[in-house]
């Protein structure tokens, strides 16, 4: 698409069924004056965040009908705002409904016109199992989620604590996710299983959004425990 320097003039542009699998960054950044991109039924796999850079004033984009998972969150800020960008469809596409497509749920959401709703064109999810099939306007936008971890230092003791009998302990847990993870604490014990209430330190970063597929996930959350040895009276 790097030869469309000599068409800057060009408002409309139709490439559908044609064999095209990726979309590299900055392929329109010589049609400052597009409107309407038709990319449906491309064979598209991927298309690069920078995809549409430079096209300030396109109200039309059509990626339906591709084989499409994922969009990288970083796409949002190439693309024009909603109040532009009217009528945006991804139909037809196997998306992997995680967090790092939320934005895209929202995003057609904020461009569906009354009219674009009565043509039905309605994404779908493929993947996770549990969303298979479910369309994206029956789903609220924290379904869009990742699974909570738990993350660790790389030592192989690092889920374990070795302390000296009767010892205050305090241990920790870091988990990340999206949306916020909760911790539940636990204790394989016999003789009781009552627990004090951890201390939580939580951190939201959305710079972590802007990544790549392979982003980092948002939420940080620090739950400690402090279980002071009480002796017997």
């Amino acid at each position: 698409m790097k030869s469309l320097w000599h068409l800057s003039a060009l408002r409309i542009i139709s490439f559908r069924g044609n064999a095209i699998v990726h979309v590299d960054a900055y392929s329109f950044a010589d049609l400052p004056l597009i409107e309407s991109i038709d990319l449906t039924g491309c064979r598209l796999v991927e298309v690069d965040r920078r995809g549409f850079a430079g096209c300030r004033h396109l109200a039309d984009l059509s990626l339906a009908g591709n084989n499409l998972s994922q969009l990288s969150p970083a796409t949002a800020e190439y693309l024009p705002e909603p109040s532009v960008l009217r009528r945006l469809r991804v139909d037809g596409n196997p998306w992997r409904c995680d967090c790092r497509l939320r934005w895209l749920h929202d995003r057609v959401e904020a461009a569906t016109t009354a009219e674009f709703r009565a043509e039905r064109h309605d994404p779908v999810c493929d993947t996770p199992y549990l969303l298979r099939d479910v369309q994206w306007k029956n789903l609220l936008p924290e379904q869009f989620a990742c699974p909570s971890r738990i993350v660790v230092d790389g030592r192989q003791d690092s889920t374990h604590l070795v302390a000296a009998a009767g010892a205050n302990v305090t241990v920790s847990c870091v988990v990340v996710g999206d949306p916020e993870p909760r911790v539940r604490w636990s204790r394989n014990s016999q003789s009781s299983n009552v627990l004090p209430s951890p201390s939580i330190s939580r951190r939201y970063d959305p710079e972590t959004t802007t990544h790549d597929v392979e982003r980092l996930l948002p939420w940080r959350l620090v739950s400690s425990l402090h279980i002071a040895n009480r002796p017997l009276k």
